[in-house]
């Protein structure tokens, strides 16, 4: 999944940092997938499930599940 660079908030997502609900959001910047907070200013980049399925630490994985079926 790519995301684009207009910045969407994430419904119910709470920040890892200031840990408050719903002031997430997720977007492109430099060819790689982020999301921020509007509240703390934290970010972190995230790596998809499908690229790195078991990837540990600071980055938090996603999967695809908006894609249409092919």
């Amino acid at each position: 999944m790519v995301f684009s660079t207009k910045r969407r908030f994430i419904a119910g997502a709470s920040c890892p940092q200031c840990k408050k609900p719903d002031v997430i959001t997720v977007f492109r910047e430099n060819g790689s997938d982020w999301q921020a907070c509007v509240a703390c200013g934290h970010q972190e980049s995230l790596i998809h499930q499908e690229d790195k399925p078991h990837q540990a630490g600071g980055d938090i994985p996603i999967r695809d599940v908006d894609s249409p079926s092919k």
